[in-house]
């Protein structure tokens, strides 16, 4: 059977989202690392690229799709699982990163993303597009506070 158009652009989306290399998540990853070092690097690593995550949006999109609400249910409990587990590996590396404010966020985006996905089902771009950018703008907030987290906890790395 030949491949989709969508096929094709979705592998290369994922890629550039979460590949091994050349990617958001190695990116991000690798920046995690340089501060970190190269344990927490690994075990983040491992993390970001859980079952909870990245892949939790990706059967909850194709849960979605095919009309599965049993299938889209179970994506958000992994989401959601995902979000406490992440806010507790957090917190457990900075103590200036407390585990409910961090799940509290990660469960917020969760639901944004969700709203999005759920708006392209419903075949509405201005929605989308709206939902994006609120996404988009609670994520920059998001990564000031982890950000400033870091910094408090490693001044003599970001001192001015």
């Amino acid at each position: 059977m030949p491949r989709s158009a969508g096929t094709d652009q979705f592998e290369a989306a994922a890629a550039a989202l979460n590949g091994p290399t050349d990617s958001n998540t190695a990116d991000l990853v690798a920046a995690v690392g340089s501060v970190y070092g190269p344990d927490v690097e690994t075990a983040f690593d491992g993390l970001w690229r859980s079952e909870g995550h990245i892949p939790g949006f990706v059967a909850y999109t194709q849960a979605v799709a095919a009309d599965d609400q049993a299938g889209a249910d179970a994506a958000v409990e992994r989401l959601l699982g995902y979000a406490k587990t992440f806010g507790e590996t957090l917190n457990s590396l900075n103590e200036n990163l407390p585990a409910d404010a961090v799940q509290a966020a990660i469960e917020m985006h969760a639901t944004e993303l969700k709203a999005v996905i759920d708006a392209q089902k419903a075949g509405d771009p201005a929605e989308v597009a709206r939902l994006t950018r609120e996404a988009v703008a609670h994520m920059s907030g998001t990564a000031d506070v982890l950000a400033s987290a870091t910094a408090a906890l490693f001044p003599e790395v970001f001192s001015a």
